[in-house]
């Protein structure tokens, strides 16, 4: 989703989706060809290879993060955008991030 002033009503659905998916595929797929290269450098999480079983009783942290975008659309209009996290199965959850997205400035 995306939003230019990040009002919750102002969001509106962008074609970038991920389908629906195992988590064992989302380990090999999304995980490692963008989340883990954007977030590797600030935080704990596993390499991909390790992503999966999740080990019980972690707590990621992560510090400071400055995403560059490896993996991502070449383009992104400034704004605010919505991701959604949904994960199905014997306990069901939902995680929402929300960021700014600006021009990068030297």
């Amino acid at each position: 989703y995306r939003s230019n002033t990040g009002n919750e009503e102002d969001y509106t659905l962008m074609p970038w989706s991920v389908p629906k998916q195992t988590y064992e595929e989302y380990t090999k797929s999304f995980y490692e060809s963008i989340v883990h290269k954007n977030l590797a450098h600030c935080s704990n999480l596993p390499t991909p290879d390790k992503a999966y079983p999740i080990p019980k009783g972690t707590v990621y942290k992560f510090d400071r993060c400055v995403v560059d975008g490896d993996g991502m659309p070449d383009y992104a209009p400034d704004g605010y955008y919505k991701v959604v996290f949904n994960a199905t199965g014997e306990v069901e959850w939902t995680v929402t991030i929300i960021v700014k997205i600006t021009k990068k400035t030297d």
